[in-house]
């Protein structure tokens, strides 16, 4: 899976290199996803594209950012949800709403918070079957 999603932002990031920041271009990036998480990345990776210097086209990339958050809460990609709500935190912070930019940045930290703990309890998990592996021996 990580590596999927690497290749996925390598892709985008060549994509953006070779098409430019043209918002028609960065669409054809979402056409091309192929899984619901890469999909999801390339929500992400067109709003942050619309919010550059040469773009700044905020209120278009709350919209591609929204879309993409409720792909990521419809398919349990907690990682996505995150980057999400993190880029809608950063369009409605240029939008000069910033109550609910602070909002969307609290709920980013919670999710990034719950997944480092699902992953402590994994390793923790794990380390506990091998030293009960070791101990049988």
């Amino acid at each position: 899976m990580k590596y999927k999603i690497f290749f996925v932002i390598c892709f985008n990031a060549l994509n953006y290199m070779v098409l430019g920041s043209n918002p028609e271009s960065l669409r054809d990036v979402l056409r091309t996803a192929t899984s619901d998480s890469a999909q999801v990345l390339a929500y992400n990776f067109i709003a942050r594209q619309l919010m550059t210097e040469q773009n700044q086209d905020y209120s278009q990339a709350l919209f591609y950012a929204q879309q993409g958050l409720m792909l990521a809460e419809q398919v349990q990609f907690l990682r996505g949800e995150a980057e999400l709500y993190r880029t809608v935190g950063i369009a409605c912070f240029y939008l000069n709403d910033y109550r609910q930019a602070i909002e969307r940045h609290k709920t980013s930290l919670k999710i990034c918070y719950e997944i480092q703990q699902k992953n402590v309890n994994l390793e923790f998990s794990y380390r506990l079957e091998k030293d009960s592996v070791l101990l049988a021996e």
